[in-house]
This record gives structure tokens, C-alpha cells and sequence, in this order.
């Protein structure tokens, strides 16, 4: 396999702007992907999926993107709140008056899978677990990334600019992953 190859592979795919790929000891072991405004994320994961099978790589499990329902927050208004509790934090969930609370430890994860609980909690659906929390700037943006996994489910993940603040941004991008 050509890493140069697949670099201008990827790069000509459409929907992508850049790639960045990330280099071990073992070969390939990662992909920075930085799409075209107004490309559909779904579609350009599949594509790049698919190329990266054409190349003999594959990845453990498939990952899938759900987009967000046309509007979430008029299904049900729910908002986050995130401030600090001792050496932690406070995670308030809020929708329709009821209020899920959770201490957790003062990092980007804890504070992920508590806005991923307190969600689950307040819509109904099963609680996923966060298997990957990640912030990253692309030119002047800061885009916080979350991948969740369900019990029986493939992972799925969901992506906000961070624009007023990181709680909101992370709440918007669990939302995102949750479906």
C-alpha cells in the first residue's frame, strides 16, 4: 500500500476539503478528515470507508453517523448546564421541568457520558457509553467530536462548533450521536 496513493485518493473524494493522516511504527493509524462546507458527513465516512477496504484496511467495527432530527430541541427542549463542584463537576440535564444531576470528575469524558446519561434518562432511550471525546481546530473553528456506543449497537458520533461555550457544544454534539 502507498500511503501517497491513498493520501490523493482521499484527497479527491468528494466532499473532502483535507486529510491528515497519522503515521505509526505499524503503518496507518489514523485519519484527520476535514470535509467541504455543506458535505454530508455521512455520505463522505461511507466513501472513505469503502476506499480504505479497496486498500485492505479495515476498521474494527463499522462507524455510523445519524444525523439529528430536523429540530431536537422543539421535540423536547432539553438543556445542559456545567459548572464547578469541588475537585468536579456538576452535569444538569434539564427538559420539560425534570432535572437529571451528576457529579463526575472534572474531565471532557466524565462530563460527556454524564450529558449522555442524563439524555438517555430524559428521552427514554437505552444509555450508551462514550468511547472517544475529542476537540479540534480546524482553521478559526473549534469542532468537539463524541463517539458513543450502545449495547448492541455499531458507534455512532456527533459533532457541534464550539461557539458559546464548550457545555453547549458538547451537549449538542451527544445529542448529535444519540439520534
Amino acid at each position: 500500500m502507498s500511503i501517497g496513493g491513498l493520501r490523493q485518493r482521499l484527497e479527491n473524494l468528494e466532499g473532502v476539503a483535507s486529510i491528515h493522516l497519522e503515521l505509526a511504527d505499524t503503518g496507518l493509524s489514523g485519519i484527520r478528515v476535514a470535509l467541504d462546507e455543506g458535505a454530508d458527513e455521512s455520505t463522505v465516512l461511507e466513501r472513505i470507508r469503502s476506499l480504505l477496504v479497496t486498500y485492505g484496511l479495515r476498521t474494527p467495527t463499522p462507524v455510523s453517523t445519524t444525523p439529528p432530527p430536523p429540530d431536537l430541541d422543539a421535540i423536547r427542549e432539553i438543556s445542559t448546564r456545567i459548572s464547578p463542584e469541588g475537585d468536579g463537576m456538576k452535569v444538569e440535564i434539564t427538559a420539560e421541568g425534570e432535572t437529571v444531576v451528576k457529579l463526575v470528575e472534572a474531565t471532557p469524558f466524565a462530563a460527556a457520558q454524564a450529558v449522555a446519561e442524563g439524555r438517555s434518562h430524559l428521552t427514554g432511550r437505552p444509555v450508551p457509553q462514550v468511547l472517544w471525546i475529542g476537540l479540534d481546530a480546524i482553521g478559526d473553528h473549534r469542532i468537539l467530536t463524541v463517539l458513543l456506543k450502545g449495547d448492541d449497537d455499531p458507534p455512532t458520533v456527533g459533532s457541534a462548533v464550539v461557539t458559546d461555550g464548550w457545555a453547549e457544544a458538547l451537549d449538542q454534539a451527544v445529542a448529535r450521536a444519540l439520534g
